[in-house]
């Protein structure tokens, strides 16, 4: 389930600060472990910069698919899909303890993702409303580029 992921180690100041050189020593032995079982790289952070990563990676993902959801007219929309609605709300069957806790535990952080999201959704919204060819079709080329450079960073 991990082959070809990411390993991330969140930082312990404390341990790290008062033990530098075993910190040092366990990260390279738990890097090394990680890559040998299967993950592609391992990155170290912060336990602040996870949390405003993660609620943009995972938790606003699953935002997005429980609200695509809900939007649903009926539940035999799907037969009328060729794959996207599936592709996007896989992870909407949610385990619904689980993700309120992830969701409340980091909410500053997945709120202002939430927030961004809600303005470049309303900008899609406006240009698509407007009829504006140019704009619409010029913001789907920076967003095929922006996503095209995202595919090397995994």
């Amino acid at each position: 389930i991990f082959l070809g992921r990411n390993y991330i180690f969140i930082e312990d100041v404390a341990y790290a600060e008062a033990n530098p050189e075993l910190h040092k020593k366990a990260i390279e032995q738990l890097k090394e472990l990680a890559l040998a079982i299967g993950f592609s790289r391992t990155i170290e952070t912060s336990a602040t910069m996870h949390d405003h990563k993660i609620a943009f990676t995972s938790q606003l993902c699953h935002v997005i698919a429980s609200a695509l959801v809900q939007s649903a007219e009926d539940t035999e929309i799907t037969a009328f899909g060729g794959g996207s609605y599936e592709d996007l709300t896989r992870i909407a069957m949610i385990n619904a303890p689980l993700w309120t806790e992830l969701f409340l535990s980091n909410n500053t952080e997945l709120v202002k993702h939430i927030e961004i999201f809600e303005k470049h959704l309303d900008n899609l919204k406006n240009l698509i409303s407007k009829k504006n060819k140019e704009s619409l079709e010029n913001n789907l080329r920076e967003v095929r580029k922006k996503r095209i450079a995202m595919n090397g960073k995994r």
